[in-house]
């Protein structure tokens, strides 16, 4: 675990606060934190997001959501923003808790005004009452830390709600991220679709393309539109707007969550979900170090495929000397995810020091590491480095 560690360490402290000095001053001294009010039908999803008022350099995170678990029925979804779409980490739900850890090495977490930092889709109970309303605060003992590593002072944390109200919701997205060519189409999903809803899509400040693009839009059923342009254009670091006869309207910001098809055994695992930087690898290697299976220390890896076609991927152990000792495949469907403890991919094998993991697929995958501490329930993503960086 030693190496996992120090790897993920050293990515945090690229950065001083000084690389950030125009960051620090603005109206407040600390954060100013803001959950955003939604609303959605009975049964839809709505997305709730979390952002500054005032945007500051976050180099890590350990966050805390309450919510109303006689509302909520399922967290669908985590996407995590950062101005150089680096940012990542893992979610855990624990009944009516989201625990969210998130990392961002460069600090560029909360750094986009305007924009949130992060965004949890939830899907409402079926039988919850209209004109009902479920509250949605950051626990105080959340933390945020700045680029130099000392904790940001949280001045204002405004809750938000939930209003199970009206017709219209954006349950999903797919893609959720990347690059549309011509030709291709993005399905959005949910309820309270018309022929004559209308879709946009809007970038976050300071990326390429901020204009909304043109898109052609096909009305399939009250459930599922489908968007296209004759241009291509880009997903990532983006929201889509479904707008109605009437003028009412959703707001989805992409955040591609995968399908688990088989669930670690291990609890804290199977409870979990990957929050993927948009940035995709062919090939790419973490650290791994020896880790008794009976203990409370653990590595793992989450791979994902955004793809619209199948994946092959092969995971193979490699010694300090690049020699590899152990290799497993395994095809991955459109959207489809694993999330393993090393111990389950490579069972009872031993492991040298200064070992790491090479994944190689066939087309880009999105890829992190995990290490964490079963016993104290945390969780910490590990980044990982293309071939050329190690």
């Amino acid at each position: 675990m030693k190496l996992a560690l120090v790897f993920l360490i050293a990515g945090l402290g690229l950065l001083s606060a000084g690389d950030y000095s125009g960051y620090y001053g603005g109206k407040y001294k600390g954060l100013w934190l803001e959950v955003s009010s939604e609303s959605a039908p009975p049964g839809g999803v709505a997305q709730v997001r979390i952002t500054l008022t005032e945007p500051k350099p976050i180099i890590r995170t350990k966050l805390y959501l309450r919510f109303d678990e006689s509302a909520v029925e399922e967290i669908i979804s985590v996407g995590a923003y950062s101005e150089n779409a680096e940012a990542t980490g893992i979610a855990t739900r624990q009944g009516n808790l989201l625990k969210i850890e998130a990392v961002s090495p460069t600090g560029n977490l909360g750094k986009m005004p305007w924009f949130p930092i992060l965004s949890i889709s939830v899907r409402l109970r079926d039988g919850i009452q209209p004109g009902s309303q479920s509250v949605f605060s950051v626990e105080p003992e959340s933390e945020f830390d700045q680029p130099d590593g000392t904790p940001w002072t949280i001045e204002s944390n405004k809750a938000g709600t939930i209003a199970v109200d009206g017709e219209l919701s954006i349950d999903d997205v797919f893609p959720g991220g990347g690059t549309i060519e011509p030709g291709e189409f993005v399905r959005i999903q949910g309820r309270g679709f018309t022929p004559a809803s209308q879709v946009s899509t809007y970038a976050a400040p300071g990326v390429a393309n901020y204009a909304a693009e043109a898109l052609n839009v096909e009305y399939v059923s009250p459930t599922e539109l489908r968007v296209s342009s004759d241009n291509p254009f880009s997903l990532d670091l983006r929201y889509l707007k479904v707008v109605n006869p009437g003028q009412s309207e959703k707001r989805f910001y992409t955040a591609l969550y995968g399908i688990d098809t088989a669930p670690s055994l291990y609890d804290n695992l199977s409870a979990a979900k990957p929050l993927f930087a948009p940035r995709t690898f062919d090939s790419a290697t973490l650290p791994v170090d020896p880790v008794d299976p009976s203990g409370a220390m653990f590595q793992g890896v989450a791979v994902q495929n955004p793809s619209q076609d199948a994946v092959a991927v092969r995971l193979e152990l490699v010694d300090p000397t690049g020699v590899g000792f152990a290799s497993t495949n395994a095809t991955l469907l459109p959207r489809e995810q694993i999330l393993k403890d090393l111990e389950e991919v490579f069972p009872s094998l031993y492991i040298p020091a200064g070992s790491s993991l090479r994944i190689q697929s066939s087309a880009p995958v999105r890829l992190l590491g995990v290490t964490g501490d079963r016993n104290a329930g945390t969780m910490l993503p590990v980044i990982p480095s293309p071939p050329s960086e190690n």
